[in-house]
Order: structure tokens, then sequence, then C-alpha cells
């Protein structure tokens, strides 16, 4: 057998092991410390060109001809990520960190749609054979068995938050968890006519810089009476959510917004105007929840789903590209799920993970240190400091208490530390600080 064919059958059985196995290759990289890629990539070089398939069908979200790749859930489709994607850790490790100032790098957006765009009726022949070929790509199964719990099949461990230190499960994080966007090239949307109404460039790369220090400022009703607004925005960057405002509340939240985390609800007609009063020049990262495996053909059928749409191109058509949001896959909130549920013992709610924990996530990536404030406080509350329709969320939308343990591990300090206690207040270091 002739050395390149022998590299072939290489290639083959790497594949075919992920292939027949129930076991997804992020949690294989976790017990192995290699991926799949770093196996192929490190074969001769006469063998990369066996390892091409793979960087095609690493561009998941942006090519429709990837139809021989069957996704049977979204950590495979997270894992076939290109690359050389701005958001994973090789980007964060070739940041400048020297001195976190914030600095914007201004690309260009997408394009702003008419008043008179009509969301696309996929129930005709005109996408038939775009939407088929997408939609093969995924084991739908599941999904259809299992509607009401968003078709969640976890098959991969659990209860590992005994067996690791904070500062293994932070490296679990920062080398496992993936943030990326909807974007121009994101199938099938680009397909079918919206992608042209996203973003066209990296949530991640809008920030120059590693900031030194950031804050997370959560909610809470327990900031009431803080005093903590100084100390906030002595912070390079601070992230808010949703309808959070500071005018009035300068004392005990501050004043600075460097980035402002929302939901799909805050951009319907009830809510628009008023968050358009309350932000500046602060930069959005917009999410809403999705199905597991990945699907964005049959996220989009949802009818939830294409209220969010018609919410999000009227605020694009009304607000313009100064506010137009950066839209998280909904594959990553599954992604940071499965972290969630791998390192809690007991099987939690088959619900994204909140606001506040997509914010946390973010500033790990773009931070050397986040303090964390009114996210975890001793009384637990899901109240908010500020008057609002619905004053206090409900404890049951979202995994909170098992994503709250989550961040509690990986805080630098003690649960039993007074300033967890008398601040709502908890250190994590950022990913750029740690090597792991």
């Amino acid at each position: 057998m002739s050395g390149l064919l022998k590299c072939r059958h290489r290639c083959i059985a790497i594949l075919s092991i992920f292939s027949v196995i129930n076991v997804s290759v992020v949690t294989y990289r976790y017990l192995t410390c290699q991926s799949l890629l770093h196996h192929i990539t490190s074969l001769p070089s006469k063998c990369r060109k066996w390892h091409e398939p793979i960087k095609m069908a690493s561009t998941a979200s942006s090519n429709v001809s990837r139809n021989h790749t069957t996704f049977s859930n979204h950590r495979d489709l997270i894992t076939l990520q290109k690359a050389e994607s701005h958001n994973d850790e090789t980007a964060i490790k070739e940041a400048p960190t020297s001195q976190g100032n914030f600095s914007r790098n201004h690309t260009s957006s997408g394009i702003s749609p008419g008043p008179n765009f009509k969301l696309p009726n996929l129930d005709g022949k005109e996408f038939e054979t775009i939407l088929e070929k997408y939609d093969r790509m995924f084991d739908n199964s599941y999904l259809l068995s299992h509607p009401k719990s968003h078709g969640v099949k976890y098959t991969g461990i659990m209860g590992k938050t005994s067996l690791v230190s904070g500062r293994d499960l932070l490296c679990r994080f920062k080398t496992a968890q993936k943030l990326f966007f909807l974007d121009q090239n994101t199938s099938p949307y680009k397909e079918i006519g919206l992608g042209q109404y996203f973003r066209n460039d990296n949530g991640f790369d809008n920030f120059k810089n590693i900031f030194s220090s950031c804050a997370v400022v959560g909610s809470s009703s327990y900031m009431n009476g803080s005093a903590l607004g100084a100390e906030i925005d002595s912070h390079n960057a601070v992230l808010r959510f949703n309808m959070a405002p500071t005018k009035g509340f300068e004392k005990d939240v501050g004043t600075k917004t460097t980035i402002r985390v929302i939901n799909n609800q805050v951009l319907g007609e009830k809510n628009a105007d008023k968050l358009a009063e309350i932000i500046g020049n602060e930069t959005l990262f917009l999410w809403k929840d999705g199905v597991y495996n990945g699907n964005l053909y049959r996220w989009y059928r949802e009818r939830a789903t294409q209220n969010f749409f018609a919410d999000f191109l009227k605020w694009v058509h009304q607000r313009g590209q100064r506010l137009q949001p950066y839209v998280i896959h909904p594959s990553s909130l599954w992604n940071a799920w499965d972290l969630i549920q791998e390192h809690s013992k007991e099987a939690i709610r088959k619900e994204v993970p909140t606001s506040g924990f997509v914010g946390v996530l973010i500033m790990l990536r773009l931070c050397q240190k986040v303090d964390i404030y009114g996210y975890i406080t001793p009384d637990n509350s899901s109240c908010h400091y500020f008057p609002m329709n619905r004053q206090c969320a409900p404890l049951s939308w979202h995994p909170i208490f098992p994503e709250r343990g989550v961040v509690k591990r990986l805080s630098e300090r003690a649960v039993q530390d007074p300033l967890a206690a008398e601040k709502g207040l908890i250190t994590v270091p950022g990913y750029p600080s740690v090597s792991c």
C-alpha cells in the first residue's frame, strides 16, 4: 500500500470513529486533549489534502453544499466551525493585551431592510431544493418527537464539577465554549434573502484590544442602595443587560456601558422604543433560543422565531447600522448549556442559559479580569433594581441555579467571601489571563 493511500485510510478511520459512536468531538477533545482536526493536521504534509474536506465542512454556517455531513446535534456543528474563526481561543491569545483601552473597529455591516419588507415564505417552491439540502444535514428525528424541549438529547458526561478545580473548569470553558454569530453568509438565510440583514463582521472583532478589567452588572434588585456606581465605572469596560437603565441609578450601578446583551423580547413592539431611549453607543449582542441540533431552518419555522425576525428587521430599518445588533448563533447557547450540564450532578432544565450567563461568557473572552455584580446574590433575587412590567423574572425559565453554581466554581473568591455577601460580587479571571 502506498504512503498516500495509508494516509487516506488513516484519515477515513479517524472520521469513521466519530461517525459511528455517540460521543461528541467536544467531549472527546476534553478527555484526550486532542481534537479531530489536530489528529488530521498532524499527519505528514503529503496527507494534508485529505484534510481539505474537513476544512470545507468547517464552514458549517455558510455553505449549503455540506449536505454530505449529518449533524445529530449542535456540538458536531460547532466542532466543524472553521479553525480560522476570529472568536476561537487562538484569536484570543493573539489579541494585544497591553492596555485594554476601549477601541471600536468599525467594519461594514448589513443592509437595512425597506419599510415594506416581508419575511420569505418557505412553503413555496422557490427555496424547496435549497432548504431540502440544508435540512438533510441534520438528524431531526429527536427534535420532531420532542419539540417542547427543543429536541434536547444530551449524551455527554454529567457531574464533573467535583472532579476538577476552578482553574480546570475555566480552561474547559476557554477551550470548548464557542460563541459565534449569524452573518451575511449563514445558510440557509443567505440563500433565502435574510442573510444580508445581519452584520458582516465578528462581534469580538469590534474590540481591538483586550480589556484589563471588566464589570458585568446584573439587573438584580440587590443593586439598590449598593453605592457601587463609582467602582463599576472604574472598569475599562462594562456590560449590562436588556432594559437595565443607568439614568436615575448612577450611584448604585454607574453610568458607563460598553456592551449590552439583549434577548429577543426586548426588540418587541412594547419595549423597542424604550430600549432605544436607554442605550447610547454600546455594542449590542442579541440572542434567541433555538433548536438543540442547530438546524436554522427548523428554528425559522417556529412562530416565535418569525416574530423575532420581524422585530429584528424592523429594529434595523428604524435604527440603522449604529444600533444593529450582533445576533448570537443559537447553537452557541446550547453549547454553553452542554457545559453546564456536564458539570452538574443532576439533569438540568432543558432551556438555554440566562442573559447573565451569556454576558459572563462574552466578557471572559474580552477581559483579563471580570468582576460580576448582582448576578449571584445572598438572597438569590430574580427581581430588578428598576421598575418594569414584569418586576421579577420566573426562576423556572432557565437553568439558573446550575449556571450560577458553575460561575461560583470559576470565581477566584470563595463563596463565603465577605465581598460576595456584602456586594453580591464575585471575580473571575478572563481567558486571556489563563494558560491552559
